[in-house]
């Protein structure tokens, strides 16, 4: 079993898995993501980075920020089986 460090991403060995993760700044600006598509899910931020396992598939991200933050929608992910999807730096704007 791995961990990747700070991101909360188990992997079992042997085990195929996906994922995304990514991380939000300012990094206290937004407790949680909501991921919708092929997985309905949320994903807890702690330090500004989040990660959830999903099936493969086309999802939705929405950061929900707290405010004087805005919500951001990232959308069109393509998920591929065994592919941890980064989307990388979400820079949230008041």
């Amino acid at each position: 079993m791995v961990m990747v460090a700070g991101m909360g991403l188990f992997i079992s060995s042997g085990v195929p898995q996906s994922a995304i993760t990514g991380r939000v700044s300012p990094a206290n600006a937004a407790s949680e993501v909501l991921i919708i598509g092929t997985d309905t899910t949320r994903a807890a931020i702690a330090s500004g980075a989040f990660s959830t396992m999903v099936r493969p598939g086309n999802y939705k991200l929405i950061v929900d920020a707290i405010e004087p933050y805005k919500d951001v929608l990232l959308d069109n992910l393509d998920v591929k089986e065994n592919q941890v999807l980064d989307v990388g730096e979400i820079i949230l704007e008041q």
